[in-house]
């Protein structure tokens, strides 16, 4: 009988990260797509590529990257309860301005954790 086959630590594959699962359902769930949901959809898009970038050059740790990712889960899973309560319809300007800001902070904490030495 052969011992079972186990794998080393640095060989194990990370295991994916729950909110950036849920931050892509959130965005490629079905519903109106309106300009201003648009906007904000490939925002958070384009923070999760700066996120991954940042993990792929070392610049992230893991600890930060939940943290960023549960920001822009935050954020999608807001304008999803938005878009919800007002049955599809666009993102009034004050849901618009609101949602641009939590994009913004969560923008510059991503630039923050990624200048860390």
């Amino acid at each position: 009988m052969q011992p079972p086959l186990t794998a080393s630590p640095a060989a194990a594959p990370q295991r994916p990260l729950l909110p950036a699962a849920l931050l892509a359902a959130a965005l490629l769930a079905p519903g109106p797509s309106h300009a201003q949901n648009a906007e904000v959809n490939q925002r958070l898009l384009d923070q999760q590529s700066r996120i991954d970038k940042g993990v792929a050059s070392g610049q992230l740790g893991a600890r930060a990257t939940r943290q960023l990712n549960a920001r822009d889960a935050h954020v999608a899973a807001q304008e999803q309860r938005m878009s919800a309560r007002d049955h599809g319809k666009p993102l009034t300007a004050q849901q618009d301005a609101r949602l641009n800001h939590e994009l913004n902070t969560a923008s510059a904490h991503i630039h923050t954790q990624r200048a860390k030495p």
